[in-house]
């Protein structure tokens, strides 16, 4: 059975391989409490791979069909930090919504965090219109969002992921649609 979700042009299916995944930035939890902070924004999902797989920290972008205004945060190198706010903003949120204890539902994402040997993975999902690099491989983008994030949340993980369609790459058991047409698992 497992989680679809659509996000933009894009729809994820979580399968049943996945034993926690919420869409954290319409959660009650955020929309309640944690939005109510001016300045404070949030990931798009939070997933648990497996029993006792790591904990993914997702965002997705999809900038295609949009005008190259409008994808400024990819071009002037904000990006990385923009996220790396989200990532610091929804750890806070969730740690706070487990706080105020008004359910079990974070507990898992916690233990994930706070066990000994922790494995966080961030990944961030980006589709843009930029045209491909030389000899039609991923635009470059991805390696220097890749270098950005991770030093934006090396205080967290190292396990930082950059990817799109393009990148032939996603976790065991998510498949990614195109909305548009062009199928990703």
């Amino acid at each position: 059975m497992g989680v679809t979700i659509d996000e933009r042009n894009l729809r994820f299916h979580f399968s049943d391989l996945w034993s926690r995944v919420k869409r954290y930035d319409d959660h009650p939890d955020y929309r309640g409490a944690m939005q109510k902070l001016q300045g404070t924004s949030a990931l798009d999902f939070v997933a648990i791979q497996g029993e006792d797989g790591p904990l993914f920290l997702i965002e997705v972008k999809d900038y295609r069909s949009l005008p190259i205004k409008d994808q400024e945060d990819i071009l002037n190198g904000d990006l990385p930090a923009k996220v790396g706010r989200k990532v610091r903003d929804t750890i806070a949120g969730i740690i706070a919504a487990h706080h105020r204890g008004r359910s079990d539902e974070w507990a898992t994402v916690i233990k994930r965090m706070t066990s000994p040997d922790p494995s966080i993975r961030v990944l961030l999902w980006i589709e843009s219109d930029f045209p491909a690099g030389p000899d039609g491989r991923p635009d470059l983008r991805l390696s220097v969002l890749t270098k950005g994030l991770k030093r934006q949340l090396r205080w967290l993980t190292p396990q930082v992921l950059v990817v799109s369609l393009a990148s032939n790459w996603v976790p065991e058991g998510l498949t990614v649609i195109d909305l548009r047409g062009k199928v990703q698992d």
